[in-house]
């Protein structure tokens, strides 16, 4: 997992924390059950995609759903929301030289 100092938090400078970070996982052939996966999380958001599997993602909105009850990917009303989880997930790939 790639990180950030803490230098200039420490030093009482300005400090932006990440808003969103990157989780990936490639599938261990002594482990055949579970899957390649990527991910992006943001303080309200997560997203999940397995490249292998084209037809599976998940979305889910963690303030209203803390649990990932409700995958909502599929549902068309937060289309916008799965763009722009998209995008993320790509810009973070891009930043740490990792490509799907």
């Amino acid at each position: 997992m790639q990180g950030r100092s803490f230098r200039e938090l420490l030093a009482g400078g300005d400090y932006h924390p990440r808003q969103s970070f990157l989780y990936e996982y490639y599938r261990e052939e002594w482990l055949p059950g579970i899957p390649t996966m990527f991910g992006v999380r943001t303080p309200r958001w997560k997203y999940i995609t397995y490249p292998e599997i084209h037809d599976i993602d998940e979305l889910y909105d963690l303030q209203r759903d803390p649990h990932e009850m409700r995958n909502l990917a599929q549902d068309v009303s937060y289309a916008p929301q799965l763009g722009v989880m998209k995008e993320q997930l790509a810009r973070l790939q891009r930043e740490t030289t990792r490509g799907v």
